[in-house]
């Protein structure tokens, strides 16, 4: 993530799916649907806005961390760059399936289960 302003960019974890950064269309204006408590967009049973849910670890050291654990009155509405990187393949390419016999995966992070 890239805010203006902050030369240092911010590694976080993006916690919503793919399909939540779809626009899904609504019969109905936002405004119209019921506010919810945990300040996400309201949801209707035909649709919702898109958004990108990200885990931000509060660090006052980190300056893009620190940026967004600042009061919302004070982000909200403040324009932000976000790259999605990184990939996984499998099998590896060049190596088939018959060829494989034990696997050992090591991960760590937000969403690891």
């Amino acid at each position: 993530m890239h805010i203006p302003g902050i030369p240092q960019a911010g590694g976080f974890t993006i916690t919503s799916t793919p399909k939540d950064a779809e626009l899904l269309p609504s019969p109905e204006t936002p405004e119209s649907l019921p506010a919810r408590e945990d300040g996400l967009p309201p949801i209707h049973p035909r649709g919702r806005e898109p958004y990108v849910e990200l885990a931000v670890q509060k660090s006052p050291s980190n300056p893009p961390a620190a940026w967004l654990w600042r009061p919302k009155e004070e982000i909200l509405g403040k324009e932000l760059s976000i790259r999605v990187g990184g990939s996984f393949v499998w099998p590896p390419t060049g190596i088939g399936l018959e060829q494989i016999r034990n696997v050992v995966f090591v991960a760590g992070g937000v969403g690891i289960k």
